[in-house]
């Protein structure tokens, strides 16, 4: 009987092959493996389940979220909002980006590194809608997601290779790059560099 399943194996393994060469379909589970590419931003990967978070939580996303690890209480009889609650280790194991400009507020050439904000709302399965920004001091600013670049804008966490503190725009500050991409180079974009971020409401 072994030998027999030894024989049908291999008499398996040898059409495939044949069927390989001459360019014949091959079936569903073998194709599917050949075609298989990694994931991009936006697909299942990308929707994976979130982790929760094991230090302070650096940053809330609130909102019509696909993927969540926490939920707000609700206000009367509107249903519960679902949040995405990071801290620094989950945002650092995220796809990083990295830029170097100047600003209106700093002196010098900054690198800032962190997530772009494109990235983060991919990782939520947020496509559509506004996000309000909204620092510690409850400063606002909002963003239409369709307006997002990769890239930017960048929600740093990292300024020269090191962590920010409050008194340095931090532990968060939305960025631009400014000196490299004029578009950015107003007031508009001023406006929504929000520093020492703390949440992101998703807005319809």
């Amino acid at each position: 009987m072994r030998s027999l399943k030894i024989w049908a194996f291999t008499i398996a393994f040898v059409c495939l092959l044949v069927g390989t060469g001459l360019g014949l379909p091959l079936p569903a589970t073998v194709a599917r493996a050949q075609t298989a590419l990694p994931q991009d931003i936006g697909s299942d990967a990308a929707l994976a389940p979130l982790m929760q978070p094991q230090g302070p939580v650096l940053l809330t996303v609130q909102g019509a979220l696909a993927v969540s690890n926490a939920v707000a209480s609700s206000v009367g009889d509107a249903p519960p909002l679902r949040q995405a609650r990071f801290d620094d280790q989950m945002l650092a194991e995220m796809p990083r980006n990295s830029f170097s400009t100047s600003t209106i507020w700093t002196r010098g050439v900054i690198e800032f590194e962190g997530v772009d904000l494109l990235t983060l709302m991919n990782r939520l399965g947020v496509t559509e809608g506004r996000l309000r920004i909204r620092a510690i001091n409850d400063y606002i600013a909002e963003i239409p997601v369709d307006e997002l670049r990769p890239g930017s804008p960048l929600l740093a966490d990292r300024r020269d290779g090191q962590p920010m503190s409050i008194r340095e725009k931090g532990p968060l500050w939305l960025v631009y790059p400014y000196d490299s991409l004029p578009e950015y180079r107003n007031e508009v974009a001023y406006a929504r560099s929000v520093w020492q971020v703390d949440r992101i409401e998703v807005l319809p």
